[in-house]
């Protein structure tokens, strides 16, 4: 919400954790307690990159497609679920969507396929943890983007907790 506000130097940001998610945090290696995170904030700055889309600036990860319905089912949630609200929110979403075609264009390779997000990222973690993007730098001046292509339910659904072990870069298609 603030990172426009910090185009061209304009200003600091010390990043607190509250609420579930906190993955922006998690990326900078700030500590999930506040009390702790606190500590840090007389260290030393540290740049990051900031994306734009339209406009609109962001630090973490653009998403587009499954992730766009399972956004409101994680928020809307009032289930004593924790940070696995994010994961059962990719589950809720994924039972009703269908593969989309996409056309994507990165750094003048156009790429089509069918299937069911894409994702442009500046910090490459997302959903409480999920490592969508595991080497993404935010200080590399660089956008890493992640295609995930049609796959059955079933294997979406077993490649699922792998995005927490980082691991899911190593099955064809996801």
């Amino acid at each position: 919400a603030v990172a426009g506000d910090l185009r061209d130097g304009a200003g600091v940001l010390a990043v607190l954790p509250g609420g579930r998610g906190n993955d922006f945090a998690r990326k900078l290696g700030i500590p999930a307690d506040p009390v702790a995170a606190c500590a840090l904030l007389s260290g030393e700055e540290r740049r990051v990159d900031l994306a734009d889309v339209g406009g609109r600036t962001y630090l973490g990860i653009l998403t587009a497609g499954l992730d766009s319905p399972a956004n409101p089912i994680a928020n809307d949630n009032a289930l004593p679920l924790g940070t696995a609200v994010y994961a059962y929110a990719a589950l809720r979403a994924l039972a009703a969507w269908k593969p989309a075609r996409w056309t994507v264009k990165v750094d003048d390779l156009l790429r089509e396929f069918d299937g069911s997000s894409v994702a442009v990222s500046n910090s490459g973690v997302y959903g409480s943890g999920m490592f969508l993007v595991p080497d993404a730098r935010m200080d590399d001046g660089l956008l890493d983007v992640v295609v995930v292509e049609a796959v059955p339910k079933r294997r979406y659904l077993a490649n699922l907790p792998k995005v927490f072990k980082c691991t899911h870069l190593e099955e064809p298609g996801l």
